[in-house]
């Protein structure tokens, strides 16, 4: 993931996750390229405390092309992808802005308590 190093921490990766979805699902030019979002998508599934916090379809879009397909016939303004989109992954936004860890063995239902 070294193109995305200037990421510096897992809010500023989440945060240009969200900014990469709200790009392709508008397709305004703004956010990362197909390669950031495979990167991206690739590191929160690989943490299970984050991969939890993804929405399902972030884990079964696995390239931007089928995230586009989805998000299209899902919504037909840009507004109502922004917003589903904001919603969608704020838990995820919350978690890496609090900057708390958790230990991977502790289940969801318990961090979430």
């Amino acid at each position: 993931m070294e193109e995305l190093e200037h990421l510096e921490n897992d809010f500023d990766r989440a945060e240009f996750l969200t900014n990469t979805l709200i790009g392709h699902a508008t397709q305004d030019g703004c956010g990362g390229t197909e390669e950031d979002y495979i990167a991206l998508r690739k590191y929160f599934l690989d943490n299970p405390v984050t991969k939890e916090l993804l929405p399902r379809w972030i884990r079964t879009n696995r390239n931007g092309s089928q995230f586009w397909q989805f998000i299209k016939h899902k919504f037909g303004t840009y507004a109502e992808r922004r917003t589903f989109i904001w919603e969608e992954m704020n838990p995820l936004l919350e978690l890496c802005e609090s900057n708390q860890s958790f230990p991977a063995e502790k289940s969801i239902s318990e961090i979430l308590q």
